[in-house]
């Protein structure tokens, strides 16, 4: 069983994937979800020393789905995925096919590590996800390589294309050359090229990128928000809402043709994170 970043950012993450979902389905029929970064379809949060809130904030998120009068979607999904104490944790794909509805959704994983592609591979073939997705496609190695085979980008049916980009951190800096190119961190020429890759049928696109790290606050959000606005914006890519945990992590949604009306979206999180720590 794989292991996840282990702190308040993938509760951060998933919860802006299932609220951004909900307004997608008021105006989709057909969605297609490429993750970049892809986890394991069922996750222990790995127990970071400096992270003290790790598995506690996990557990306490978890326990919430029992008893609550007004869940969130969220919520809602996560419970309908049946886990218990907020441990193992679901990945983005095992959330769809609780967010999304059957026979309207396709994916595809891309994952670098093997043993975590070995555990999604079981996973695309079982019988839910059987059920749910009308394409599904691991493709293995760095993601980079992957959105240059078509089968990335799934069909035609899909009238929204939902990229979701989860790397361990977004390194702002411009070094050309790079020196080293880290499969798990995302850099100002990889959305570049995702822009340059993503077929020109694709009108209606939500890219959703998620930063864990300010690497000790020489790249702060804000930093990290300015570089990729201005990446995404030759690309026709505009910022449609955000979601904060402090000044330490985020999830930036973008978008494509696309008017999300996310409103009080950062604050209505914020609240609701409050109401676990």
């Amino acid at each position: 069983m794989g292991l996840c970043k282990g702190n308040r950012g993938n509760l951060m993450q998933h919860w802006t994937v299932a609220e951004v979902f909900e307004i997608l389905k008021g105006q989709h029929r057909n969605l297609h979800l490429i993750t970049t970064h892809s986890m394991a379809p069922w996750a222990i949060p790995e127990k970071i020393e400096q992270e003290r809130l790790c598995r506690r904030v996990f557990r306490a998120a978890g326990e919430r789905l029992a008893n609550l009068p007004n869940p969130t979607v969220y919520e809602s999904a996560w419970k309908l995925l049946d886990v218990v104490s907020g441990l193992p944790y679901p990945s983005t794909a095992a959330f769809a096919t609780r967010l999304w509805p059957a026979k309207g959704i396709s994916i595809s994983l891309c994952e670098f590590d093997s043993k975590t592609a070995d555990e999604i591979e079981g996973w695309i073939t079982c019988d839910d996800a059987q059920r749910h997705f009308t394409h599904k496609v691991l493709l293995r190695g760095d993601w980079r390589a992957s959105i240059q085979s078509p089968l990335s980008w799934g069909n035609s049916d899909a009238d929204c294309l939902y990229i979701e980009m989860d790397p361990m951190r977004y390194d702002a800096t411009r070094k050309p050359p790079r020196e080293t190119t880290q499969p798990h961190n995302l850099y100002p020429e990889d959305l570049e090229l995702l822009c340059k890759k993503m077929p020109q049928q694709a009108k209606k696109v939500v890219l959703q990128i998620s930063s864990f790290n300010t690497q000790n606050n020489n790249m702060p959000l804000d930093t990290q928000l300015n570089s990729m606005a201005n990446v995404l914006a030759i690309g026709g890519f505009t910022l449609q809402c955000q979601t904060r945990v402090g000044m330490q992590m985020a999830s930036f949604v973008f978008t494509k043709g696309v008017q999300l009306n996310c409103g009080d979206l950062n604050l209505r999180f914020a609240t609701w994170l409050e109401g676990i720590l």
